[in-house]
This record gives C-alpha cells, structure tokens and sequence, in this order.
C-alpha cells in the first residue's frame, strides 16, 4: 500500500528501543517528533521506555507506533506486530483451572452429569442458532471512527481508524487490515497531496459485505519525511 524503503526491525530489541534509536541517528529530539505526528511527548516517551500502559488506550497506541514507524522511515506493520506481541507478553497469565473428576461420585452419577452437559451443549448451541443465525449470514456492521466522510488535512499521514462485528475481514482499497480480537481496527496511511478516496469494506463470514467510503483532501506542502526534514 505504501511505497518507501523500510530499515530492519531487530527483534532482540523492543519497538521503544527501535524507535528511540533510529529517532537519535536522525538527530531528532522528543519534542520535534511530538510537533510533528502531534503526539504528546509523554506518550512518545512511554513507548521508548516500553510503559505501553500509560498510553491511552490499545487502538490508540497502536496508531502512535505505527505514526512513529513511519515517520522514522521503519516499516510500520514490523513495528505494530513487534508491539503487540510485548503486549501479550506484559500481560497477566491467568490461572490454569484443572478438572477433576470427585472419587465419591458413583458412575451412575458421572454418567448422569455427562448426559446433562451433552444435553446442555447442545441447548446452547441451538439458542446461538436461533439469537446470531441472522448475524452470521446478515452483513457485518462497520463504524468508521476517522477519518470523517469528508476531511482536509496538512498531514501526509491519515489514521483510519474503526471497528466491526460480525467480519472475517476488513479490506482498505482491496487490502486486506488487521483487525483486532474485538474487531477494532487502526492503520496510517501515507498519502501524496490530492484528493483521494478511501474504501473501507468488512466482509462477513457468509460472503456479504459493507462498505464506507472517506474522502481526504492532502493539502499541497504537507511534509512527508520528518528526517529529511530535520537533516535540510
């Protein structure tokens, strides 16, 4: 989607470390990226240091690293996937919760639970038939939340940011996005000045699709390289 030559991810360091690297190879100081991406510097900051809980949210987080990558001339999609698998990893594992069977229960009694968990699964899986059978073989549900239908913007880089329910995918243009387990979806796109036309579609698991369309005006002076900017 976007065209540009993209440095290495290490993955023996993490994406802050990454980023803080390449950020001080350009010459580059905190506060002139936050000028630049209009992120805060104590968000930037946060994820140099890897305190990813500070920021204000996963999708937003997500957003910055990928903004962040860009504008450092690293690969975006390396950066993102880096920076959620330190997410997985800094989370708290849960309990493991092991079954057992009681030895005072007679067979009789195991048989008869058996029965009521067969008999109770398959309960359940007629009541989701009946409740989301339409949603499954209806079209998914697509919210876009930036950019608006229509908007202008000195930015080179545009967020599209959204989420779905009920979507096997969600494509930007014919491509394919990722989207998260909870169907939220984030992705900078680096456009040239013009006008352009963003088509967002979610395709259900049935096949059906919705789609929304933006519309961006990139007005003509808008910086598309921050190093080349700070090094002119």
């Amino acid at each position: 989607m976007n065209s540009f030559v993209s440095k290495p991810i290490i993955s023996s360091q993490t994406a802050g470390e990454q980023l803080r690297k390449a950020r001080e190879g350009a010459n580059l100081s905190i506060e002139s990226v936050s000028r630049f991406l209009r992120i805060k510097p104590q968000y930037l900051e946060a994820i140099e240091l890897g305190s990813y809980a500070e920021l204000p949210g996963e999708i937003y987080g997500l957003a910055f690293i990928k903004r962040y990558a860009t504008a450092l001339r690293m690969d975006p999609r390396r950066a993102a996937a880096l920076y959620r698998a330190e997410r997985k990893t800094s989370e708290p594992r849960k309990q493991a919760w092991r079954t057992f069977t009681n030895p005072r229960l007679g067979r009789s009694h195991v048989q008869w639970l058996r029965r009521a968990a067969a008999l109770a699964a398959l309960l359940a899986v007629a009541w989701y038939a009946i409740v989301f059978g339409k949603g499954v073989l209806g079209p998914p549900s697509l919210e876009i939340a930036s950019p608006a239908a229509y908007s202008e913007t000195q930015d080179f880089l545009v967020t599209i940011q959204g989420s779905t329910s009920g979507a096997s995918a969600v494509l930007l243009n014919g491509e394919a996005l990722p989207v998260e387990r909870d169907g939220s979806f984030v992705e900078s796109l680096s456009l040239a000045p013009g006008y352009h036309v963003l088509r967002i579609t979610a395709v259900g698991r049935a096949g059906r699709e919705t789609t929304a369309y933006r519309g961006v005006f990139v007005q003509k002076g808008a910086t598309r390289d921050l190093v080349l900017q700070n090094n002119e």
